[in-house]
């Protein structure tokens, strides 16, 4: 269970950096893009990549492309693999003496721990800025004093930035 959450975890996270830059990248786009960027990164949190293998296994469909890309989506899709060599790629990547493969090396409990409390401490990293600058803002409007312009809200004036 610590091992699929870990999965996920990374996962997530890769993806959420992923978008981020790409993000970054379309800013002076239409906010559209960006939403539907975000809106992508909440799907991965909610189907981890290893449900979606799962739910494809049961589909029964065959192409000479699935030799190349299975191995690599069975990396992916692998709780922290014990060797990071990926098997080739290419026309030729079927091997030609096939052999029955092991059952993949399980981590160690003390380094799936580890990775999880590093997870955890940016997360609560980031938790903690988003709150600093909520409570600022929060600060500024307390502070703030009512302008006399004839709007359908009421409009605020700030000495702070």
């Amino acid at each position: 269970m610590v091992q699929a959450v870990l999965n996920h975890l990374w996962q997530s996270t890769l993806l959420v950096a992923a978008l981020g830059l790409a993000a970054w990248l379309l800013r002076n786009h239409r906010a559209g893009v960006r939403y539907w960027l975000w809106f992508a990164a909440s799907l991965k949190f909610l189907l981890p990549f290893s449900l979606l293998i799962a739910l494809g296994s049961h589909f029964s469909w065959h192409s000479p492309a699935s030799t190349v890309v299975a191995p690599l989506l069975t990396r992916v899709a692998a709780p922290f693999p014990a060797d990071l060599a990926l098997p080739p790629i290419g026309f030729d990547a079927a091997p030609t003496n096939p052999t029955p493969a092991a059952p993949p090396a399980k981590p160690h409990v003390e380094a799936a721990a580890i990775w999880l409390a590093l997870w955890a401490c940016g997360s609560t990293g980031v938790l903690g800025v988003w709150l600093a600058r909520w409570l600022r803002i929060r600060q500024a409007i307390r502070y703030s004093l009512p302008l006399s312009i004839s709007a359908p809200i009421t409009v605020k004036a700030s000495p702070t930035a």
